[in-house]
């Protein structure tokens, strides 16, 4: 995917003898495309292992259920670090150097400086996402920042089978609803920029598809 701040500048001349040419390369990983590619990937796994859990208990055996909220874990938190990594991406193409300033005296809660920041750069309404966001950055900080406490048994998505609240919010349908939030955001980034940011949506675009059609073919 083409770098929007990258620029190559070619100029004429010479070298006279005893001159010293110095020169150098920047480089930049677009690190939202590759939590988004982890996103995907956690979620799918977080499926089979439902379907292992379901097999499992019907059996009458040991139930994994481990296995579908490590996965979702990873699924909830790449979606939302890619948001993040997007947001750092698009800042200093489109949010201006006043609104920098504001936020760092005002200091808001990083979901609304990424809403945002994507209000600057796509044709999107004010209240777009920011209940998205909430639930999405919410979970995200419970993964990250977790809490302990001893709390009564909380009910699953199996029958009869209780345990900590943990399992109950790290599924493969909190996994498949982070991803599909993503997907949303990336995609309407690319169909829908305005001016500051269609170099990036023009940069971006193959990749968004590619992503999309990721997503779609793990389903």
């Amino acid at each position: 995917m083409r770098n929007p701040l990258a620029r190559i500048f070619a100029k004429k001349g010479g070298i006279t003898a005893g001159a010293a040419v110095t020169a150098s390369i920047r480089v930049a990983a677009h690190m939202w495309v590759h939590w988004a590619h982890v996103s995907i990937g956690a979620a799918k796994e977080a499926r089979a292992a439902r379907e292992e859990i379901i097999e499992a208990h019907r059996a009458g055996g040991p139930v994994p259920i481990d296995k579908e909220l490590r996965p979702s874990i990873v699924a909830v938190t790449a979606s939302a670090h890619a948001l993040d990594a997007l947001y750092a991406e698009l800042k200093p193409l489109v949010v201006p150097e006043s609104v920098s300033e504001t936020w760092q005296r005002k200091r808001p809660v990083r979901r609304n400086q990424i809403h945002e920041t994507f209000q600057l750069a796509f044709r999107i309404s004010a209240q777009e996402w920011r209940s998205e966001f909430a639930w999405l950055f919410g979970l995200r900080d419970d993964a990250v920042h977790p809490s302990f406490a001893f709390e009564v048994p909380t009910p699953t998505h199996l029958e009869e089978l209780h345990a900590a609240r943990e399992y109950s919010v790290f599924t493969t349908d909190a996994a498949d609803r982070a991803v599909a939030i993503l997907i949303e955001v990336i995609s309407v980034g690319v169909e829908r920029p305005k001016k500051a940011a269609e170099e990036w949506a023009n940069g971006s675009v193959e990749t968004v598809r590619a992503i999309a059609a990721e997503q779609a073919e793990s389903s």
